[in-house]
């Protein structure tokens, strides 16, 4: 999974090559995934959200004032608590499941013209770099039994305030995956894990985007939008 990032990485800056106008903006960014699987249960087992960490770098090109195509490779935690042997007013076990990508989201980004507020979705290509289930005690490789590549669609709402120059950010966003993301076969024994399933969820992020160039994040002026 070290030869994805870098070849996200060099992707995003071949992408965006820096611009003595201004137009593209590099940044950092980090937070909270809280995500949970959506699928086929197997018998007596329950799925719960948990809470894992993804940061990021991210690379803008504005193709307009208000719209932007945004690249941010990732590392992000997703997964799910399994509640194992669920009855109503039971005692369950629960296992923890992680599942940690290097992604790459690919946005367009509407940013309002008073470049405070923005809304953006697009495509978000996941790589595997680590799945596992845990008792607590003892972890068991599980990426056997999961895809090695997910697709999600990602919808996105943010906050600009600018601090000067570059601007804080603020977002929340809502992931989910299209494909099944389980490669087991439907006719193997049972297990914790369904045979076919999704990953879900919500990421909230703090970042920092700087813009290359003469432009800042402050809103334009009504001359240099005239222009």
């Amino acid at each position: 999974m070290k030869r994805a990032w870098v070849v996200l990485v060099l992707a995003l800056f071949v992408a965006f090559p820096g611009k003595a106008n201004g137009q593209v903006n590099l940044g950092v960014f980090g937070g909270a995934s809280l995500t949970d699987l959506a699928g086929d249960a197997p018998l007596g087992t329950k799925y719960e959200s948990t809470t894992g960490f993804a940061a990021g770098i991210l690379g803008e090109y504005m193709l307009t004032d208000d719209i932007w195509l945004s690249l941010q490779p990732m590392y992000v935690e997703k997964g799910s608590d399994l509640l194992v042997g669920f009855t109503p007013g039971g005692e369950p076990d629960t296992l923890g499941l992680s599942l940690d990508y290097v992604t790459l989201p690919v946005l367009l980004k509407f940013v309002s013209r008073n470049r405070r507020t923005y809304f953006a979705g697009g495509l978000d290509i996941g790589f595997l770099a680590n799945a596992a289930i845990s008792d607590g005690d003892e972890s068991v490789d599980v990426k056997d039994a999961v895809k090695d590549i997910d697709l999600a669609a990602d919808f996105v709402f943010g906050l600009m305030l600018p601090i000067g120059r570059p601007a804080l950010t603020l977002e929340a966003r809502y992931t989910q995956s299209i494909l099944n993301v389980a490669k087991q076969d439907p006719e193997s024994e049972p297990g914790p894990l369904p045979t076919r399933f999704r990953s879900s969820g919500f990421q909230f992020f703090g970042g920092l985007v700087y813009p290359l160039g003469r432009s800042s994040m402050a809103i334009p002026s009504s001359a240099s939008r005239a222009t």
